[in-house]
């Protein structure tokens, strides 16, 4: 959407006043929802506010103008402007690595998840359009790419699509982002992993590690399956790194249940784990369940990050003596192909890919010697 506005003649502003302002709004959970508009308010009083992302779709009554993110094509008249619009991406101004859009929409329709209602139907971007966004990309400087979509896993072409990609001169490395495990298979998670490019990193979003609580939240896999990905995963590559969503306190959610979580969290040995509280979004099936209290949610939010962070803290030690690729992003900082902040010790510049080894670690990250 910036490039379009730029496209169509208007300045990006760096500091106030303001005469446009766009909020991109997530409602994936109250929070999100509230900061969203919450921002949106404290500029409607100076200047002409745009809603647009998933929280377009459900502010009817807010006062506020809104663009629907999947109709671009509508920007010049909702603005009053002449001129058309692209749909590729040329560049991501101050970042190093660029996302790419493959896939949007979901028909899973998880209890608690309202992001079904959101967005529509599952549809995939044509390959060609996506091969030559990246294309663009990598003549723009990027040299490695973020595969983005509201459920990955849906497009069935993944594998071929991410060959493709592979052949794109100056892509270096390939990230995918989060794919829900019901569209996985050992099989497929062997073969994803198997391309070279491809970043030795997973993001699983368990949600829960008690059958029981997965049924009742429609998530389509059960503990055992999890973990054959997970396994599945740990063959395919040498370095991996496994990352997760964890969601705690959903309704019927007990004690037994929530130690069943933090045990698939000990086996599946996460890197990374992002906890949340279950929250409550109307018009899904769980917002009508009998919800747990509130301060057992905290309690065992507050135990699950205490775990998380001793996962994180393993995996972490782990990469000590190792060698890896870093991606430079800022004060000879980065991430690995696992997804593990490194500081790079030696003469690095932003955007380079460089290998490295791996010395000690500090703070919440490494350390590591340019080889």
């Amino acid at each position: 959407m910036r490039e379009n506005l730029i496209l169509l003649g208007l300045v990006e502003a760096t500091s106030p006043p303001y005469d446009l302002v766009f909020v991109n709004g997530c409602m994936v959970t109250e929070t999100a929802s509230k900061e969203a508009m919450r921002a949106a308010r404290k500029f409607s009083s100076n200047a002409r506010v745009f809603l647009t992302g998933c929280l377009c779709k459900n502010i009817t009554k807010s006062g506020f103008e809104y663009i629907n993110p999947d109709a671009l094509e509508e920007l010049p008249e909702k603005l009053g402007l002449q001129g058309n619009v692209k749909s590729e991406i040329d560049s991501f101004l101050g970042h190093t690595r660029a996302m790419v859009l493959v896939q949007l929409g979901c028909n899973n329709f998880c209890s608690y998840c309202i992001v079904p209602y959101m967005r529509g139907e599952p549809r995939d971007r044509p390959a060609k359009e996506v091969v030559e966004e990246t294309r663009k990309l990598a003549s723009s400087g990027f040299r490695e790419i973020v595969l983005c979509g509201t459920e990955l896993g849906h497009r069935k072409d993944l594998p071929d699509l991410i060959k493709s990609i592979s052949d794109v001169q100056g892509i270096e490395r390939i990230r995918l982002s989060s794919i829900n495990p019901r569209h996985l298979s050992p099989s497929l998670v062997k073969e994803l992993l198997s391309i070279e490019k491809v970043a030795p990193h997973l993001h699983l979003p368990l949600q829960s590690g008690s059958d029981r609580v997965l049924g009742l939240m429609n998530r389509g896999y059960d503990q055992k399956h999890f973990l054959q990905l997970v396994d599945a995963a740990r063959e395919g590559r040498d370095e991996i790194g496994i990352t997760t969503d964890i969601l705690v306190g959903f309704p019927g959610e007990n004690e037994n249940d929530f130690e069943e979580t933090i045990k698939i969290m000990e086996m599946a040995a996460f890197s990374r784990c992002h906890v949340f509280p279950f929250s409550k979004r109307p018009g899904t099936k769980a917002y009508d369940m009998k919800a747990v209290p509130d301060e057992i949610i905290k309690v065992r939010a507050r135990d699950a990050r205490a775990k998380a962070s001793s996962l994180a803290r393993q995996a972490i030690s782990a990469m000590i003596n190792r060698c890896t690729k870093v991606l430079v992003e800022s004060d000879n900082e980065g991430f690995s192909g696992s997804y593990l902040r490194v500081r790079v010790v030696g003469k690095v510049g932003l955007g380079d890919f460089v290998p490295v080894k791996i010395t000690g670690k500090e703070k919440e990250g490494l350390v590591g010697e340019k080889i």
